[in-house]
């Protein structure tokens, strides 16, 4: 099975940002991390408990 470069980065990220415009770039770093401290958050209120 040989893979491309692209094909093995596209399986090991965690996102894939089909365009290269550098707005959709921060937009889509910014809504990232902010899905990352709910998720943090949520998963430190259920380990208190």
């Amino acid at each position: 099975m040989c893979m491309s470069g692209t094909e093995v980065a596209k399986e090991s990220s965690d996102i894939i940002i089909l365009d290269d415009d550098f707005a959709s770039v921060v937009k889509v770093s910014v809504f990232y991390v902010f899905l990352e401290q709910i998720f943090v958050k949520k998963d430190s209120r259920s380990q208190q408990s």
